[in-house]
């Protein structure tokens, strides 16, 4: 695995803190999200926020379609330049809040794997799961405190 820091600067990129990005790196991290969406060759995945393509390369070594969409152009591009050899990856630059039409872009049935920046994650949460078409399974790496803000049990 190529680190971050050397895409970053091969790119001639910086993290945006306006949008909250970082980068996941830990591979035994990836690995454990990849397990986790139990992907099969049958199966669609919607990858929000893919950045780098670190996690992209490994949900599509297992998914047979991989629906990238990255909100930051400049990572929508180098993404689909690194990934151009992946057939099963199709990289859509834009912002995940305004697609309504997730029939035409995902199909019927999908799996959704992201690594949410703090900012986003009540937003892409509510998106995802009032549809009338959500996914089958949701795999997400949150911050510490919005995980923990999440499963907080309500006050009596």
């Amino acid at each position: 695995m190529e680190s971050i820091p050397a895409l970053l600067r091969t790119y001639g990129l910086h993290p945006k803190k306006g949008l909250g990005q970082h980068f996941l790196a830990d591979q035994a991290a990836l690995e454990r999200i990849v397990a986790a969406a139990d992907l099969t060759p049958g199966d669609t995945v919607l990858e929000i926020g893919p950045g780098l393509g670190t996690l992209t390369r490994l949900l599509a070594e297992q998914a047979g379609r991989v629906v990238a969409v990255e909100l930051d152009e400049r990572l929508a591009t180098v993404l689909a330049e690194r990934l151009a050899s992946q057939p099963n990856v199709e990289v859509h630059p834009g912002n995940i809040l305004r697609i309504s039409d997730f029939a035409s872009l995902m199909g019927p049935s999908y799996k959704v794997v992201a690594n949410l920046p703090y900012y986003i994650t009540s937003a892409v949460l509510r998106h995802l799961l009032e549809r009338h078409d959500p996914p089958s399974l949701l795999v997400i790496t949150v911050q510490r405190e919005v995980a923990e803000r999440i499963v907080a049990a309500r006050p009596t």
